[in-house]
This record gives C-alpha cells, sequence and structure tokens, in this order.
C-alpha cells in the first residue's frame, strides 16, 4: 500500500511539473507599436514615413530608442521593441508636384508642395500590441 501511494505521489509530481513547465515556457508575446497614418478625411497615407523615438528625461540617464518605417497601402507601420517604454510618434509626408516648363532649349522643372506631419505618443506594453493613429496635417 506505501509503495502505491508512493508511486501516485511520484506520478503526480511529475505530472504538476510537467504542465507547469510548458505554462511557464511558451514563447513570448514580443512587445509591438502599431501606427495607423491617415490624413484629414480618415483614408490611409501610404508613403508617410513614421519615426518612433524615446525623448531623453531630466536626471535619467539617455534613452537611445529609434524605429523608422514606411506606411503601407493601409496607412500602416509595425514596431517590435525589447522593452515597455513611453516613446514619441513623427509621421511626415511630402505631397510634392513637379512639372517640366519652357519648350525645348529651355527647359525647367518646377516643383510645388507642401509637407504634411504629425505627432503624438504611444505608451508600448511589454508583451502586447498597442495601436495608435496619427492624422497628418500642414506642417507648421
Amino acid at each position: 500500500m506505501k509503495t502505491l501511494f508512493a508511486n501516485l505521489s511520484l506520478v503526480a509530481l511529475i505530472f504538476s511539473l510537467g504542465a507547469f513547465g510548458f505554462t511557464s515556457c511558451g514563447e513570448e508575446k514580443p512587445t509591438e507599436a502599431e501606427i495607423f497614418v491617415i490624413d484629414s478625411l480618415g483614408d490611409p497615407v501610404e508613403g508617410a514615413t513614421v519615426t518612433l523615438y524615446c525623448v531623453d528625461q531630466p536626471n535619467k540617464a539617455p534613452c537611445i530608442v529609434q524605429d523608422t518605417q514606411l506606411t503601407d497601402a493601409a496607412g500602416r507601420t509595425l514596431h517590435s521593441f525589447e522593452n515597455p517604454a513611453v516613446l514619441k510618434i513623427l509621421a511626415t509626408k511630402e505631397m510634392v508636384v513637379c512639372r517640366d516648363t519652357g519648350i525645348f532649349p529651355n527647359i525647367g522643372t518646377i516643383c510645388l508642395g507642401d509637407t504634411l506631419c504629425a505627432e503624438g505618443f504611444v505608451t508600448l506594453v511589454e508583451f502586447d500590441k498597442v495601436q495608435e493613429s496619427v492624422v497628418l496635417l500642414l506642417c507648421p
């Protein structure tokens, strides 16, 4: 009877350690920021440059975190980081149109346009994906 009880206890211990091992060794999700860039009408902006970076704070060690990407057709960028943080978002898009002027041999090119900008902040949560949207407007 003692050996049966000892064997059952040993089997229970092995199963509990195994279950604990499987739950604690699971793959961790990355810490991500998904940024959506839209225009003033709410439409996605393709080809905008999105930079996420940290801002140095007084009396703290310098912060060196920066990631820059271009938006896709859905106006989206996905940034992965190792640690949670509060990062500043800077999105820009040059809206420039260039046209040839003159007649041969006096051909020139004139370019007109504006730069659109957006700023904001995103708070990264460890092992989670955080979404934030910014609206591009004329730069000040």
